[in-house]
């Protein structure tokens, strides 16, 4: 009786896929099965084969078809047809789970966006080998937890495109959860509402050859993910999100935090090798870090080795930090940037960073910088210092130096100040009292502690406006609270930046809005925004984030949209339309 109500549950939740008129379903049960059953036997539950592998190599099983899997640990297999392999879930007791504790390999050839491998409701935990070894293209992972004692819980072993990664765990792993080695390109790659947290060195990474041919790893959503607690021992190596090659990509809805004493970068985008690489965006994300370090750095090499690399068009959008000394940094050949509706108001040492190479701009308008205030610069330059003389001279630029300008370095005297300049000099309000040169010393203008933007005398950051608060609508006006947002937007608008945490009250909508608060609410309570109460009075809420009410929600309009996730742990009062997302 036990093993029939396990798979009424299956049947009932892949109903879809059991009752395709043009597929079958094959049962598979290491309890109760024999591989000595016929395949018209073993489409009944009642007899079933007993492993995975015998029911794939079976000449009945072709494409398209189920393999129901029962609860139970199971060796891994060689998955050499697009067929669906449904287990009962992917908790880790093998009493009411289905469990592989050896590789799976995904290795059917072929294929196209409808004829797919399949894993679902299943759990890999492998203690020698990676826990998913993927070969071939056009696959998907659904509610799957795939996790290596020595080494990753996702490999990609060839050129591969079309990959959907949806509710699934890639955490726990010796080496990292997802992992994408130099040789191999890897195109239209989909990961929702999953993580790749608690790795010993990263969530994600992927790796750049540093000679011709270089690979790629282009067309990627990643939305509504944790990155979390990966490298919790401050490995040299090892970040939450770590990329040399990547193109073509976009990032919603993602939450990044660090684990106690790890340095290393949030998000770094750290490309190599590729002057090809373009439209990079990270929108309504969250890193919240637990020792002190940056958030996220992007930057496209043309330092290290030949070929460089160079980055055209970023836009960062909708971010929130916490516990960052630096929150936002660009460097070297990386040109068309945007930085919009950020809070960067909370950094402990610099908020925006342009290192890139000369001429290169960020466009920086409309976000929050500390206290609310217009940003402070630091001008990042070099030169030649004599020893006795004011002057700096051969400085490769003095644009964004101005008169009155506090200066520091080795070499000047506290409290100098410049009182003149050209194009490629400055005149100091003391003498030097070192001799040094542009490799040697490097002098900040108006220098702080710390500083909103840090940039050098090549490059630039515009900004030709900022604002007050962190809440943020379409019109670029800023807003000290959610009630005063609501009430100046217009019908239509969209806010962002809401606050994560308790927005206590009755928070009365009363027009037709799309909200969007950072990170991956369901996933990471930390990026959660509750309502303590939601009324939405004759207006459309169209969610673009995760969102919870904790007492009640009376809707008139609710579109969850994709990939969100409404959580409602009081009631829902009668009437109204709750519009389910698309995932």
């Amino acid at each position: 009786m036990k093993n029939f109500n396990h798979f009424i549950l299956i049947l009932l939740t892949n109903l879809i896929l059991v009752s395709s008129a043009i597929s079958e379903t094959y049962y598979v049960n290491d309890a109760t099965g024999s591989n000595a059953n016929s395949p018209a036997s073993a489409k009944n539950f009642l007899t079933p084969w007993k492993t995975v592998q015998h029911a794939i190599d079976n000449a009945a099983l072709v494409a398209g078809d189920n393999i129901v899997v029962a609860e139970g640990t199971y060796a891994g297999f060689n998955l050499t047809k697009r067929v669906n392999v449904i287990g009962v879930w992917k908790g880790s007791n093998a009493l009411s789970n289905t469990i592989f504790n050896t590789t799976i390999t995904l290795n059917a050839p072929g294929g196209d966006a409808v004829n797919r491998m399949m894993l679902k409701n299943l759990r890999v935990s492998t203690v020698t080998g990676d826990a998913i070894d993927a070969r071939q293209s056009y696959f998907t992972l659904e509610n799957v937890s795939a996790t290596s004692a020595q080494y990753y819980g996702l490999r990609f072993n060839n050129d591969i495109t079309d990959v959907l990664l949806e509710s699934s765990n890639f955490d726990n792993s010796q080496v990292s959860g997802i992992y994408f080695p130099t040789s191999f390109s890897v195109s239209k790659f989909r990961m929702y509402n999953s993580t790749a947290s608690n790795n010993a060195y990263w969530g994600i990474a992927a790796f750049q050859r540093q000679s011709l041919p270089t690979s790629t790893f282009d067309d990627v959503i990643i939305s509504h993910c944790v990155f979390a607690n990966n490298n919790p021992s401050n490995q040299q190596q090892g970040h939450q999100l770590y990329f040399e090659k990547l193109s073509n990509s976009v990032f919603k809805n993602v939450s990044v935090e660090t684990p106690p004493g790890n340095i290393w970068i949030g998000i770094d985008i750290n490309l190599l090798s590729r002057t090809d690489y373009a439209n990079i965006s990270i929108l309504n994300s969250r890193v919240v870090r637990a020792t002190p370090g940056s958030g996220v750095w992007i930057q496209a090499r043309n330092d290290l080795f030949n070929p460089p690399a160079a980055l055209n068009t970023v836009l960062l959008q909708g971010l929130n930090f916490s516990n960052c000394d630096t929150l936002i940094a660009f460097n070297r050949q990386v040109s068309d940037m945007t930085v919009d509706k950020c809070d960067l108001s909370n950094y402990l040492v610099y908020g925006l960073v342009n290192y890139t190479d000369q001429g290169g701009t960020i466009n920086a308008s409309n976000n929050k910088w500390q206290n609310g205030n217009q940003p402070d610069t630091t001008v990042i330059s070099g030169g030649l210092l004599t020893s006795g003389n004011p002057i700096i001279s051969f400085m490769p630029s003095t644009n964004g130096i101005f008169v009155g300008m506090g200066i520091q370095g080795p070499g000047i005297p506290p409290g100098t100040t410049v009182i003149g300049l050209s194009p490629n000099t400055v005149s100091m309000s003391n003498a030097a009292t070192a001799n040094g040169f542009i490799p040697q010393i490097g002098f900040a203008f108006n220098f702080a502690t710390s500083t909103d933007l840090v940039r050098t005398s090549l490059n630039f950051i515009n900004y030709s406006s900022f604002l007050p608060h962190s809440i943020i609508n379409q019109a670029n006006q800023s807003f000290p609270d959610l009630t005063s947002a609501i009430a100046g937007t217009t019908s239509g608008g969209t806010i962002w930046n809401l606050p994560s945490g308790i927005i206590a009250g009755n928070t009365v909508v009363d027009r037709n809005l799309t909200l969007y608060g950072p990170g991956a609410g369901f996933l990471h309570m930390p990026s959660r925004t509750t309502f303590e109460n939601l009324t939405l009075s004759n207006a459309t809420l169209t969610m673009g984030s995760d969102f919870a009410i904790n007492n009640t929600l009376t809707p008139n309009r609710v579109i969850i949209g994709e990939n969100n996730t409404l959580i409602v742990n009081g009631s829902i009062a009668p009437g109204g339309i709750i519009e389910g997302g698309l995932r």
